[in-house]
C-alpha cells in the first residue's frame, strides 16, 4: 500500500505543491499554456491577466469503467524573479462523467481550462501545473510574465 492509496488528498496536495516549487517541468502530461488579454482588475492597483491551459488528448485520462470519469486539477502560481510566492495558487479541479459525444471531443481536442491572475505591475514567473487525479500523472510549465 502506498501513500497515494492511504490518503489520496494528501498525495494530491503534495504532488501539486512539489510541481509548483520545482524549477523543472513535469512531463507526464503534455501541457501548453498561452497568455490571453490583460484587463483592469477589481483589486486596486492590479491587472487581471487571463490565460488558457490546454491538455493534449490522452485516452488514459478517462476511466471508461466508471462512466467515462475524469478528474483533473489545473493550478497556477505567480512568483517574483527572486522566487518569492506572490499569492496563493489559483485554479480548480474539474471532474465529470462524459457522454459519448464529449468523450469523442476530448479524445480529439484534449481539455482546455481558462483562468486569470490578479497581479500588480512587475515581472513574474508563473508555474502552471495540471494533475490527473486518477493516475497521479503531472504536467507543468513555467512562463515569464511582465505586467505593466
Amino acid at each position: 500500500m502506498t501513500n497515494a492509496t492511504v490518503d489520496p488528498a494528501d498525495t494530491r496536495t503534495s504532488d501539486i505543491s512539489s510541481a509548483l516549487q520545482s524549477p523543472l517541468d513535469y512531463t507526464s502530461l503534455a501541457l501548453v499554456v498561452r497568455w490571453d488579454k490583460i484587463e483592469p482588475s477589481k483589486e486596486a492597483g492590479k491587472k487581471r491577466v487571463n490565460y488558457g491551459m490546454h491538455l493534449a488528448p490522452d485516452a488514459a485520462l478517462i476511466n471508461e469503467a466508471e462512466s467515462n470519469h475524469f478528474v483533473i486539477d489545473f493550478v497556477a502560481l505567480a512568483k517574483t524573479p527572486e522566487g518569492k510566492t506572490v499569492d496563493h495558487p489559483v485554479g480548480q479541479q474539474i471532474q465529470a462523467h462524459l457522454t459519448l459525444e464529449k468523450l469523442a471531443a476530448l479524445r480529439q481536442n484534449g481539455i482546455a481550462y481558462n483562468g486569470a491572475l490578479d497581479l500588480a505591475p512587475g515581472e513574474y514567473t508563473v508555474r502552471f501545473v495540471v494533475r490527473d487525479d486518477l493516475s497521479g500523472r503531472i504536467g507543468s510549465v513555467g512562463a515569464s510574465l511582465k505586467v505593466e
